[in-house]
């Protein structure tokens, strides 16, 4: 009986926390503004575990790693700002669109 209630907690837990791991990253999902440039915008989607950056000229891949996106081209990063809502990439710092 121990060993089955055992084996039934740790697939509850592995289910919980695989169930979890997908959402890491959500929350630089969506359309972004430069705060100093506002015709400058960001649209950052995702594919699968990839995260793509466009905006009107370029598309980038990039990951999700440490609660920052570091994209495949080695170039910077993009670190979200949960108090304002914003996300700083490089040193720009973009507002979500409204």
């Amino acid at each position: 009986m121990r060993r089955s209630l055992s084996l039934y907690l740790i697939a509850f837990c592995s289910l919980v926390l695989s169930a979890c791991g997908h959402r890491h990253g959500r929350e630089f999902l969506g359309k972004w503004v430069n705060v100093d440039h506002p015709s400058d915008t960001l649209v950052i989607s995702q594919d699968g575990d990839k995260f793509i950056l466009a905006d009107s000229q370029h598309e980038i891949v990039a990951k999700y790693c440490d609660g920052t996106l570091i994209p495949n081209n080695g170039k910077g990063w993009c670190a979200y700002l949960k108090d304002s809502d914003t996300i700083n990439c490089a040193g720009t710092s973009y507002r979500r669109e409204k």
